[in-house]
């Protein structure tokens, strides 16, 4: 689950969970880790990158906890695809709510 979420958390999922964006999901002023290299979290003194993998680190966890769920259930193919669309389409969502 780490390559597969890894990814398109740095592509689209941080930016959709911590863009300023509106109530429901971020925006896309993240993507692709824009604006990031050299930055401060606001709000603390945590180098950006660094909060961006703290934050990947819970995705990738949540991605294999269903692992164990579908373990022998599910083909890897189909569970690939499974992940990463859960990853930008609840997880980023649900991300946002709680701490966006």
């Amino acid at each position: 689950s780490m390559g597969v979420v890894a990814i398109p958390w740095c592509l689209v999922g941080f930016s959709l969970a911590f863009g300023t964006g509106c109530p429901f999901i971020g925006d896309f002023s993240h993507a692709g880790l824009h604006g990031l290299e050299d930055a401060v979290w606001p709000g603390t003194t945590v180098p950006a990158l660094l909060f961006v993998a703290f934050q990947m680190a819970f995705a990738i966890i949540g991605a294999a906890i269903i692992s164990g769920a579908v373990v022998e259930r599910m083909r890897f193919s189909a569970y690939v695809n499974f992940i990463l669309l859960w990853s930008i389409v609840v997880y980023a969502p649900v991300c946002h709510w709680v701490w966006g």
